[in-house]
C-alpha cells in the first residue's frame, strides 16, 4: 500500500515539473520571475520547479523549523508564519507563479490563505493548487462498504476534505482565478504502470488528486471580492 501512494506522489510531482515546463515555454523563459511554493518542506522540489520554470526567485512558505534551515541550504528564501492567521510578508503582485501542492487539506481557515494568493499573485500569473481527492474511485468504495474515506482518516493529518466538483468551486468560485487547466493524478488502489495514470488523466472527478492550474484574473469584476468578506457577510445574513 504504502508503494502505490508513493507512486501516486511520484506522478503528481512528475506532472507539476511537466506544468511548470509548459509555463516556461509559454513565458519564454524569463530569468527575472518569482516563484512561491507555499509548504515547501526542505525546498528540493522548490528548486526543481524553479529551474523547470528559469526563475531565478525562489520563495517558500514553511512552518517546521529544521525544515526551514535545509530548505535555506537549497537556495530558497523562507517565510515562516501560521497560514490560517498570518499575512504573507510579501509585496502585492509579487509572484509570477504559486504552486500550493497538498496544504489545504491541513487547514481549518480555508479562505484567509487562499485570499494572501490572491494578493502576491501578478495579474496573469498562474497559481497550480492540489488536494486530495474525496471522491477519488477508492474513496467511494470505501464509503460504499461503510468506511472512513482515507483522505479524511478519523486519527490522520488532514482536517478538510475536498470532491473534485467542490475543489474546482472553491478555486474559482469569486472570478478571481480562471481555471485554464486541470488535472488527474492516479488511480488508487491501481499501480501507475497498470492503468492508474491513464485513468486519472481522463477521470479526473475519480482520480488520487487532481491539479488545478488557475490564473489570476486581470479584470476587475463586479462580484471579485475577498473570501472573507464574503464570509463575513454570509455570517451576518444568516439567522438561527
Amino acid at each position: 500500500m504504502s508503494r502505490l501512494c508513493s507512486e501516486v506522489h511520484e506522478s503528481l510531482d512528475k506532472t507539476i515539473v511537466q506544468i511548470c515546463q509548459q509555463l516556461h515555454s509559454q513565458q519564454q523563459g524569463s530569468s527575472d520571475g518569482r516563484l512561491l511554493d507555499i509548504g515547501c518542506w526542505d525546498g528540493i522540489k522548490t528548486r526543481k520547479y524553479a529551474e523547470e520554470l528559469g526563475f531565478n526567485g525562489r520563495f517558500g512558505i514553511e512552518i517546521f523549523d529544521e525544515q526551514i534551515v535545509k530548505a535555506e541550504s537549497n537556495g530558497v528564501e523562507i517565510a515562516k508564519l501560521d497560514l490560517e492567521s498570518d499575512n504573507f510578508p510579501f509585496e502585492d503582485n509579487f509572484f509570477d507563479v504559486i504552486i500550493c501542492n497538498q496544504v489545504f487539506e491541513h487547514l481549518k481557515q480555508i479562505y484567509h490563505p487562499l485570499d494572501e494568493i490572491f494578493r502576491v499573485l501578478k495579474p496573469g500569473g498562474h497559481f497550480l493548487f492540489s488536494v486530495p481527492n474525496l471522491s477519488s474511485f477508492h474513496n467511494r468504495i470505501m464509503l460504499l462498504l461503510g468506511l472512513q474515506p482515507s483522505s479524511i482518516r478519523i486519527f490522520g493529518p488532514h482536517v478538510r476534505a475536498f470532491t473534485y466538483q467542490a475543489f474546482l468551486n472553491f478555486a474559482t468560485y469569486n472570478n478571481n482565478f480562471k481555471l485554464v487547466e486541470s488535472f488527474g493524478v492516479g488511480f488508487y488502489p491501481l499501480p501507475a504502470r497498470f492503468g492508474g495514470e491513464f485513468l486519472g488523466k481522463y477521470l479526473k472527478s475519480m482520480s488520487h488528486t487532481p491539479i488545478l492550474l488557475l490564473q489570476k484574473n486581470d479584470k476587475i469584476y463586479a462580484e471579485n471580492q475577498m473570501w472573507n468578506n464574503r464570509i463575513q457577510e454570509h455570517n451576518e445574513q444568516t439567522t438561527f
